[in-house]
């Protein structure tokens, strides 16, 4: 008889296969999503209420510099969180890449620098070769 309130048991994988259950690439790749998700929306507001005011007639700050530079911030971090969600889901090795080393960008990362430890984890995790067989045929 089975007892259903035993612990499951974990399997360990062999150091030629994949890594089965939970990646070792979810947890950087959360914190990734979650951080990159939540500086966008600030910056969505920013760009949207600069639009929102200069449609109105109103004078803004006439910082073009920093509305630019808002704008690559915005898209920098729209492509983290798409590249660290198929970290996640191990569907894309590419913008697995793409994603941790936008984030080790100091200028680049979410919050500034508190992106660049979980970047560096990723870039990390994703030279292993268990994990790369994970993704599949993009791994080669």
């Amino acid at each position: 008889m089975i007892n259903p309130y035993s612990p499951p048991v974990v399997l360990r994988a062999a150091s030629d296969e994949p890594l089965a259950g939970v990646s070792p690439l979810a947890k950087p790749a959360t914190a990734l999503i979650v951080m990159s998700a939540v500086q966008s929306v600030i910056w969505s507001n920013v760009l949207i209420s600069y639009g929102v005011t200069t449609a109105r007639g109103i004078k803004v700050s006439e910082d073009g510099f920093g509305l630019l530079m808002g704008f690559i911030q915005f898209v920098t971090l729209l492509v983290i969180c798409i590249g660290a969600a198929n970290m996640a889901r191990q569907r894309s090795l590419r913008w697995a890449w793409i994603s941790a080393v936008l984030a080790c960008v100091p200028g680049l990362s979410p919050f500034f620098v508190l992106g660049i430890p979980f970047g560096a984890w990723s870039a990390w995790l994703l030279r292993d070769e268990r994990i790369r067989i994970g993704f599949g045929s993009q791994a080669s």
